[in-house]
């Protein structure tokens, strides 16, 4: 985990640097500060093709098994535990965010992301017959640093922009049938392929079309539309 922060810490400093260096305006910025927050869409959890399964038996044949004797293949099949999905509750994508700006074209800053889903699952064995059923609960949290270049507008209250951001995330899932929990992580990307602020300073309202990208979770891409209000001081 540790690696995965120092890593891509790394290059995204390699990358901002001479940026932020370069930023020097010669008129000063009115608002250089902005707060947002904001909820984005899951889409992609909803798509049962996913996850949702029911296993296929064991085959029930024991001469399949070499050496195995029909009590024995009996003692496999009533043993066998595999899972059966069934979604039932989401958390869409919850965050904040925080860019200064340097230049009326560029700025830098942070996003935190946060959201999760339970799923619901029965255990079955070998020939097919619910055992047990469980919940699986999983949490995601990417911090991510980010860039963001405006686009030059004649307007006051509408702004289009365009940004990318490279940082880590992590997963907690907990299984309560198997009583375990789980720790991973991975790199995080986000990349704004276009979005507009609406109103004038200090609040305003915004609207991103995009994608968040997290390798180590089931579903890679995540919050393709998010909305957010914000304020700049």
């Amino acid at each position: 985990m540790k690696s995965v922060f120092r890593k891509t810490l790394i290059v995204l400093c390699a990358v901002c640097m001479p940026l932020m260096l370069s930023a020097k305006e010669h008129e000063p910025i009115a608002h250089p500060h902005e707060f947002r927050i904001g909820i984005g869409d899951n889409i992609f959890d909803y798509y049962p093709v996913f996850y949702a399964y029911m296993p296929d038996p064991v085959s029930q044949d024991p001469y399949s098994y070499y050496g195995t004797t029909t009590e024995q293949m009996h003692e496999i099949l009533m043993n066998a535990r595999r899972y059966s999905y069934e979604y039932s509750t989401y958390i869409p994508h919850f965050f904040v965010g925080y860019q200064y700006r340097f230049r009326t074209w560029f700025s830098f800053g942070f996003q935190l992301d946060m959201n999760g889903k339970q799923r619901l699952f029965d255990v079955v064995n070998g020939y097919g017959d619910r055992c047990g059923s469980g919940i699986l609960r999983t949490f995601n949290m990417a911090i991510i640093p980010e860039v963001k270049f405006t686009y030059p507008s004649k307007s006051q209250y509408v702004r289009a922009f365009s940004g990318i951001g490279l940082g880590a995330a992590i997963q907690v899932e907990q299984d309560t049938w198997e009583k375990e929990r789980y720790l991973e992580g991975s790199p995080a990307i986000q990349i704004t392929l276009v979005g507009i602020d609406f109103g004038r300073d200090p609040w305003f309202g915004n609207v991103e079309v995009g994608a968040l990208f997290e390798p180590v979770h089931e579903i890679i891409c995540h919050k393709l539309l998010s909305l957010s209000i914000g304020y700049r001081f």
